[in-house]
């Protein structure tokens, strides 16, 4: 769905798509595992169906009140959700196709993802082609997987042995991305370009990760791999450039920049359950410069 209206002050517009599908797999791997004796020959078979749908949303808003100015505005909503059911059945042989083990695990995943975005621009055009422009953005992640694990012990003759071994699984992901710049352009009379402006991304991450097995009844979490990781981060710059030509500055015969860029960093990440951090505090400049001959005058 797409729906658009233009004046000659407003441009507004909104659209909405969706997208639907199911994929089913068969796949047959054998594996020979040279160190593994009693496992010298592994044999699977795994079955899975997933569906899939996504969603996008979509508008604008852009004002233009007269030449100098102009404003814009847009938001993004995405959204992802997959579900999987999988059966994987592993056999184990000696060299000598002996039967040592089967088992069958299933598992149930749910994924959502949800991401949502607003931006903004400002643009101000001053006299002699100077150029003002303001831009922003800001970006939300919500992501969530939750997977249910049954792993069941099977006979030469697929009759279960036991009970199945429950497990159970999760990710979730919040995250956090925003951009601010300010860029202005100068003309220096009819051969050159300055440039300036500044920058900042701020970016945030929070990652929750766990898994955890069934024991006497109920779940106990497995150290090893449950964990919260956070994550943040600034990042500034400002930088300076000129840009110079021979000829003109649509068709010139020679073109050249340099400039500069300074730029300070702060992170942090850190973990919850181990006793695992970092930190890092640094500033760079950057120099940059190029030289490039576009048109060769023909002489003669």
């Amino acid at each position: 769905m797409l729906l658009n209206r233009n004046t000659q002050k407003w441009d507004l517009g909104l659209a909405y798509d969706n997208w639907f599908t199911t994929r089913t797999r068969h796949v047959h791997r054998a594996r020979i595992q040279y160190e593994l004796p009693d496992e010298y020959f592994l044999t699977q078979r795994r079955n899975d169906e997933r569906t899939i749908q996504t969603q996008t949303a979509r508008f604008n808003v852009g004002y233009k009140p007269n030449e100098k100015n102009s404003f814009s505005r847009e938001g993004i909503w995405l959204f992802e959700g997959q579900d999987n059911l999988e059966t994987i059945e592993s056999t184990t042989e000696t060299s000598l196709h002996e039967f040592t083990s089967r088992n069958s695990r299933f598992s149930n995943e749910i994924r959502r993802f949800n991401t949502g975005e607003l931006l903004f621009n400002y643009t101000r055009n001053f006299n002699q082609n100077r150029v003002l422009t303001v831009d922003a953005s800001s970006a939300i992640e919500y992501n969530k997987e939750n997977t249910d694990i049954s792993t069941q012990n099977l006979s030469e003759q697929n009759i279960e042995i036991g009970d199945p071994y429950l497990q159970k699984t999760h990710f979730y992901e919040n995250a956090n991305l925003t951009n601010f710049a300010v860029n202005y352009s100068h003309p220096v009379k009819e051969s050159g370009i300055v440039e300036a402006g500044y920058k900042t991304i701020l970016r945030f991450i929070n990652d929750d990760y766990l898994r955890s097995g069934e024991e006497n009844g109920s779940y106990r979490t497995d150290s090893a791999y449950t964990d919260i990781f956070k994550f943040n981060e600034q990042i500034h710059a400002i930088f300076f450039q000129y840009t110079g030509w021979v000829g003109t500055q649509q068709e010139p015969d020679w073109k050249y920049n340099f400039g500069v860029r300074a730029e300070q960093v702060w992170n942090k990440g850190n973990t919850d359950q181990s006793p695992y951090g970092f930190s890092n505090a640094y500033f760079h400049l950057f120099p940059s410069a190029s030289l490039d001959i576009l048109q060769q005058k023909k002489y003669g």
